[in-house]
């Protein structure tokens, strides 16, 4: 899987070589800036309707407009922004998983493993033991 800085890359070359079906180069750069702005703020709270209002969007046209760019919808689109960015920290540090969940922006720890299983096919646990970049930097925390 690409890592958060190839997504929003993927995203910035195709708005520039083709513009979404029926948008403006305008919608598209701004479409840019909300895509940066999720990925400097994934942390944070993030809902449609903020960043439509941040970007002066409507949120029906901004969901839309996501789909039809990005090929995800928004909540999906976040979701794996926080997916990968965990998935480094998993391979990173010796934080537990509840911490890890609430750094990259999950409230519900409960969730933050669901949507780990479901993006990665495997728990969090046992991402970072297969992907961990030195199992001796850090020993094993048991259950997390």
């Amino acid at each position: 899987m690409a890592d958060v800085e190839c997504l929003s890359d993927e995203l910035g070359c195709a708005s520039r070589s083709r513009p979404a079906f029926g948008s403006a180069p305008a919608a598209d750069e701004r479409l840019a800036r909300v895509v940066r702005y999720i990925h400097e703020n994934y942390a944070q709270p993030l809902s449609l309707s903020l960043l439509a209002k941040e970007f002066h969007f409507s949120p029906f046209y901004l969901s839309k407009l996501f789909k039809r760019t990005v090929r995800l919808t928004y909540r999906d689109y976040l979701a794996t922004v926080r997916i990968m960015k965990a998935q480094q920290l998993l391979r990173e540090t010796p934080w537990k998983v509840s911490l890890i969940a609430e750094k990259v922006g999950f409230r519900d720890p409960a969730r933050f493993g669901k949507t780990f299983k479901a993006q990665t096919e495997c728990t969090p646990l046992q991402y970072r033991k297969k992907h961990r970049k030195d199992p001796l930097r850090f020993p094993s925390q048991g259950r997390s």
